[in-house]
């Protein structure tokens, strides 16, 4: 079942667009939520598509 449910977090953050707002609100989420088991999995699929090339976190603007 985590298998699962993780592939299918990792290809739901992938077919979205994510920008850097974005992704910072989430990981404020996580935060927020005190890195309950399903943000904590979460997290490991950002790592690992951001590992992979899939999720690119954009450079700083001067405005960000």
């Amino acid at each position: 079942m985590y298998v699962k449910k993780k592939q299918y977090l990792c290809s739901r953050i992938t077919e979205t667009n994510m920008s850097n707002t974005d992704l910072g609100a989430s990981i404020d989420g996580i935060i927020a939520d005190g890195f309950t088991p399903e943000d904590l999995t979460k997290l490991e699929c950002y790592a690992e598509l951001f590992i992979s090339g899939r999720l690119v976190y954009k450079r700083f603007s001067p405005f960000e």
